[in-house]
């Protein structure tokens, strides 16, 4: 695995501050393939795979969960290295949360109580403040993502799409 190309693909779409970070919390500890990453990139980022054919673009081949997203669809607290490396993890949680309003009557504040659980944070710790868990974009900071992967293999137990 070259981690240097990794980085140089992190630098145009993360915050630079993050990127060492990215790489040991995700890339090296999840195996992450770096041809798939930029296959859902590529998909989450460019034009559309018709376009493409009728011009003759070679695109990457993207994992299968990507396709339930489009630029359009990606919400704005989560990266977009993270929709890149972890699809189905994003499928799962967006299906996750609808399934979870479906059955209990659209509450949102259950919601909230329900996700904070995904993400392994303490709703009873008063003194969490949102620099532990966003960035200064609103974005979640790679630490809450790690949690949210980590809750994903607990329930799902399925290995990551772009994992080797």
């Amino acid at each position: 695995m070259n981690i240097d190309n990794w980085k140089d693909v992190l630098k145009q779409i993360s915050e630079e501050n993050q990127i060492d970070e990215i790489i040991n919390i995700f890339v090296l500890k999840h195996n992450l393939n770096l041809n798939k990453f930029k296959g859902n990139l590529e998909k989450l980022t460019t034009i559309e795979d018709s376009v493409a054919i009728f011009f003759g673009i070679k695109k990457l081949i993207p994992t299968p969960s990507i396709n339930y997203f489009n630029p359009g669809r990606i919400a704005s607290a989560f990266p977009l290295w993270f929709y890149a490396a972890y699809p189905d993890v994003m499928q799962w949680f967006h299906e996750y949360q609808k399934e979870f309003m479906r059955n209990n009557n659209y509450d949102e504040e259950g919601m909230t109580l329900e996700m904070a659980k995904l993400f392994n944070i303490d709703t009873s710790d008063n003194t969490i403040t949102k620099k532990e868990i966003f960035d200064k974009n609103g974005q979640y900071l790679p630490s809450m993502l790690k949690r949210l992967t980590e809750s994903y293999v607990k329930i799902e137990k399925k290995e990551f799409e772009v994992s080797l």
